[in-house]
């Protein structure tokens, strides 16, 4: 997994080029079960799917993507 790592106003965005995560490396960079979304564009969005429920901070970047 080779991925490109940006980071800005305190958020993490790992971009893969090559090929995707596999499910453990997806569950270790969220932190948790892997909830993936569909862009418009094809790329898709991997995030925690129990954030909410964790009480995880809203990504308003990513809301705002989706």
């Amino acid at each position: 997994m080779t991925s490109t790592k940006l980071q800005a106003h305190g958020l993490t965005v790992h971009v893969f080029e090559d090929q995707p995560p596999s499910l453990a490396e997806a569950q270790k960079l969220v932190g948790g079960w892997v909830e993936v979304v569909t862009l418009n564009d094809g790329s898709q969005l991997l995030c925690n799917e129990e954030g909410r429920r964790e009480g995880l901070f809203l990504n308003v970047i990513a809301t705002l993507i989706a």
